[in-house]
């Protein structure tokens, strides 16, 4: 669990240690500040006042937070936190449109790493698309026909082939918390669809929101850990 928060103590600021000098640099300040407010907003949320989409506030945290990331990933925030916008409205149209360009930023930058760092293999490949697999196998037949009203089942697919594309590339990563990460935002709209569609799901609100905000969580930080491996200045915000 260390790895995926030395992205707030990054080299620069060991070097920077060593020489007297204690203090971080901007990137990895703004990484730790944007951290800490992402928890604070995740905390709010489930505090019972009346805040206008609070449940957007710890995506658009880690949105602003992403200056010196690569840009796929500081879109993939953005429209997490206008898919958040649109479930709070109750357009599910729109939350899912969003959510959907949002899995296919993720999967963008996912693929790059994937190329750019030689880390193809076909082992790994196939393992990764095993857990995927099994999730299309079983949302295609039990979950899609409970989808109502019929007009939402092509978008629903989509959306399904897209966060398990993701997840697929996210499991082939060189880190763990990717995977998880990807594995917990997966399971977040499992359990978001399950209740929507299918059947009530007990806690299902503490269940979805516990589960998507700890993987943007872990999807940030492990990203911001990883962010001197592929250079952001021609892709950075």
């Amino acid at each position: 669990m260390r790895n995926i928060f030395r992205s707030l103590l990054p080299r620069s600021a060991a070097r920077a240690t060593s020489s007297g000098h204690a203090s971080l640099s901007r990137p990895a300040a703004l990484h730790q500040l944007a951290a800490v407010m992402f928890l604070v907003c995740a905390v709010v949320f489930f505090v019972p006042i009346s805040l206008p989409y609070k449940v957007a506030y710890p995506a658009f945290v880690l949105f602003v937070g992403s200056w010196g990331l690569p840009r796929p990933l500081a879109f993939a925030f953005l429209f997490s936190a206008l898919g958040d916008v649109g479930g709070a409205a109750g357009n599910f149209l729109l939350q899912m449109g969003f959510f959907g360009v949002a899995q296919a930023c993720f999967a963008g930058y996912f693929a790059r790493r994937l190329s750019r760092l030689s880390l193809w293999r076909k082992g790994r490949m196939g393992l990764a698309a095993l857990p995927a697999v099994l999730m299309l196998g079983w949302m295609l037949p039990v979950l899609l026909p409970c989808v109502s009203p019929d007009f939402l089942r092509p978008g629903v697919t989509v959306y399904a082939l897209l966060i398990l594309l993701m997840m697929w590339l996210a499991l082939q990563q060189e880190s763990p918390w990717w995977a998880l990460g990807a594995l917990l935002f997966v399971a977040s709209d499992t359990c978001l669809a399950w209740n929507k569609f299918v059947g009530p799901v007990m806690n299902a609100r503490l269940w979805i929101m516990t589960t998507y905000y700890g993987a943007l969580l872990l999807l940030y930080a492990d990203s911001a850990f990883h962010r001197h491996e592929i250079s952001p200045r021609p892709n950075a915000l």
